[in-house]
C-alpha cells in the first residue's frame, strides 16, 4: 500500500475495443469483372469475419479469415459477378466481437434459407433470405443491420455498397479521313483493366 520506500516502475497499456472497417476495390463493377472487399478486423477473431452481399437476385454469405496484421481480403470472382443483375448491391461485413462467435448467420430450413440469431432462443429465424417471401437488396441489408443492432447480439459490422453494370464499350465516332491520314480510335468502357 505504501510505495514511498521501495523502487517501482509504471507502464501504460491501451485496451482497444475490437472494431471492423472495410471498403470495396471499386464502387462500380461490370458484370464478369472481379471486385475485392478488403478491411481491418481488430481483435483477431478466430472464426474470421462474415461477408454478406445482398442484391436483387443474389444473397451471398462467406467467412474470411483475418491475417496476423488484422487485415482481410475477399475476392468476389468474375464467375459470380457475371451472374449478378445490373443494380446496387449491399455489403455487410460482420465481426464476432467479444464472444468470438458470429451471432447472426444463415441457416437452411425446409422452406428456404433464413438469417438466424440468438434471440429469443438460439437459431431463431430473423428473416428469410431465399425462396418465396424472402427479402432482397436494401430490404435484406436493413433487416440484417437491425438484427445485428439487437441488444442480444454483441457483433459489430460495417456497411458498404457497389454497383454492378452491364459491360459497355463506347467508341467516339471517327470523322471522314483521306487515304494516308493518321487518326486515333478513342472510346470508354466500364470493363476492368486488362479485361
Amino acid at each position: 500500500n505504501d510505495l514511498s520506500n521501495v523502487q517501482y516502475g509504471t507502464v501504460s497499456i491501451v485496451i482497444k475495443k475490437p472494431f471492423i472497417a472495410a471498403s470495396a476495390s471499386q464502387t462500380t463493377v461490370a458484370q464478369g469483372d472481379k471486385i475485392f472487399i478488403k478491411g481491418t478486423a481488430e481483435g483477431k477473431p478466430s472464426e474470421g469475419v462474415a461477408i454478406w452481399i445482398l442484391g436483387k437476385n443474389k444473397d451471398l454469405y462467406t467467412t474470411e479469415s483475418v491475417d496476423d496484421d488484422s487485415t482481410f481480403s475477399y475476392e468476389v470472382k468474375d464467375a459470380i459477378t457475371k451472374d449478378l443483375y445490373a443494380g446496387q448491391y449491399f455489403v455487410v461485413v460482420q465481426h464476432p466481437m467479444y464472444n468470438d462467435r458470429l451471432d447472426v448467420n444463415p441457416m437452411t430450413f425446409a422452406d428456404g434459407m433464413y438469417a438466424v440469431g440468438p434471440y429469443p432462443v438460439a437459431n431463431s429465424k430473423l428473416f428469410k433470405l431465399t425462396g418465396a417471401g424472402s427479402l432482397q437488396g436494401s430490404d435484406a441489408a436493413e433487416a440484417l443491420v437491425v438484427a445485428l443492432d439487437n441488444a442480444m447480439v454483441d457483433d459489430t459490422y460495417t456497411k458498404l455498397q457497389f454497383l454492378v453494370e452491364v459491360p459497355d464499350i463506347k467508341i467516339v465516332p471517327v470523322t471522314e479521313k483521306m487515304v494516308g491520314d493518321k487518326f486515333e480510335i478513342k472510346g470508354t468502357t466500364n470493363l476492368a483493366v486488362d479485361d
